[in-house]
């Protein structure tokens, strides 16, 4: 069973806040914490406009672990592999997400994580 822990990023503050735009959540294995789940988009993250509808496409990327320690010296934990399809809805992008991890188990991360 995968279970995912969504995470939403903070909301910029202090001076230079009008710089910054606000990240798309994050999801997370809930056992381990490794990262599983990256979503992104042109706009930064307002949960009005998100509610309206009115923001681009997302695009969705899938954390695949590699369990071979030869390989991850190589190439890290992990590489982020994007999805061929953007989504216009959050639930659409965060259910894809969830989709694509469960049809590829062997990018979860292994055993040993920390």
């Amino acid at each position: 069973m995968l279970k995912i822990k969504w995470l939403v990023a903070e909301q910029p503050v202090g001076k230079y806040r009008s710089f910054q735009k606000r990240g798309w959540p994050i999801g997370r294995y809930a056992d381990t914490g490794a990262a599983a789940i990256q979503l992104s988009c042109e706009d930064a993250y307002h949960p009005a406009v998100l509610a309206a509808g009115e923001h681009a496409p997302i695009t969705v990327y899938i954390a695949q672990h590699h369990a071979d320690p030869e390989v991850r010296k190589l190439r890290g934990a992990f590489t982020w592999r994007k999805l061929k399809t953007t989504y216009p809805t959050l639930d659409a992008a965060k259910a894809a997400g969830e989709r694509a991890l469960l049809q590829h188990p062997e990018f979860a991360p292994p055993n040993d994580y920390k």
